[in-house]
């Protein structure tokens, strides 16, 4: 499974149906701010997994990782787009990250 991270941020990705991949993401929670995924189509591409590590610091408010594994379903063209923001403020984030994503 290839993986994916911010460096990758703009990149365009083609995978096979049935292919996953995965998409690790630094995140620190304590500062409110957290990915967000933006709204796609799940029948081409959908999340199988979704969880927040904890970084290897055990300094209290250190940060971790968000990780997401995407599963390729169906033929097409998505884009994987995330924004950072706190759950409390308006709503419009522009996207931070993206991962053009095509399934053949």
């Amino acid at each position: 499974m290839k993986t994916y991270s911010e460096q990758d941020n703009g990149e365009a990705v083609t995978l096979a149906v049935g292919e996953a991949i995965l998409l690790r993401l630094s995140e620190n929670p304590t500062t409110g701010y957290r990915w967000h995924l933006l709204p796609w189509n799940h029948s081409i591409l959908d999340v199988v997994r979704d969880e927040y590590r904890p970084g290897s610091e055990s300094t209290f408010g250190a940060g971790g990782e968000h990780q997401w594994e995407f599963i390729a379903h169906h033929g097409g063209s998505v884009s994987v787009e995330l924004a950072q923001y706190r759950s409390w403020e308006p709503a419009g984030h522009a996207p931070a990250f993206t991962l053009a994503v095509t399934v053949t």
